[in-house]
């Protein structure tokens, strides 16, 4: 099992759907537009909450706690512990290895992140793993949580993709790049490109900022 490099359009609808900047790419490489991106499905994160039993963990930590009027004491206490939680799961061997080996299509240095969001640059695939582990503990950090019950009125969180790409684009896009993303998403979008003209990110046109 090996996620494709520089494609979207492998990733379920709803993945797309749910991301406003996939589902930009998504009709950037249906036109021909190359690139850079090994794009980690929803499932990946959805697995690591099954194998590890996490959300009847997690809801264990913040009882007491009423979605509709969340008391802030309660999001703050349980921090810790379902940070620790999240940090000390793991994820199969198997999707591990198919992790490692989607990356090695891409630089030694990379950036990890969700879709419409910047991310963190690191080294190597090892780095890339605990990069994406981290992204899911973010979600459980107090204002993660917050933000979350305000916007959904839920605890529990809806799987995502995670991007990954080479960590830094290069300053100018070439003509042609740029002329072929403008006539697929218009002149608005913004973009970047890795060093060999693949579009590793889209901002506007649909995706967020």
């Amino acid at each position: 099992m090996v996620f494709p490099s520089g494609s979207v359009t492998h990733l379920p609808p709803a993945d797309l759907a749910a991301a406003g900047e996939l589902g930009v790419m998504a009709r950037l490489e249906e036109a021909g537009v190359a690139l850079g991106v090994v794009v980690l499905p929803s499932a990946i994160e959805d697995a690591f909450y099954r194998l590890n039993n996490l959300p009847p963990r997690l809801a264990r930590l913040y009882q007491g706690l009423d979605p509709r009027d969340p008391d802030e004491d309660i999001v703050e206490e349980a921090e810790q512990a379902a940070v620790a939680l999240l940090s000390g799961s793991y994820l199969l061997d198997d999707l591990i290895d198919a992790i490692y080996a989607s990356l090695a299509a891409l630089p030694e240095v990379v950036e990890v992140r969700r879709p419409g969001a910047r991310g963190s640059a690191v080294t190597g695939p090892r780095a890339a793993l605990l990069a994406v582990k981290r992204i899911f503990t973010d979600d459980w950090t107090t204002e993660a949580v917050l933000s979350r019950l305000s916007v959904t009125g839920r605890l529990g969180i809806e799987a995502r993709p995670v991007i990954v790409h080479a960590a830094a684009p290069v300053a100018v896009a070439p003509t042609a790049v740029t002329s072929q993303v403008h006539a697929v998403v218009g002149g608005d979008v913004r973009f970047a490109v890795d060093e060999v003209g693949r579009v590793i990110r889209v901002h506007g046109a649909g995706a967020s900022s």
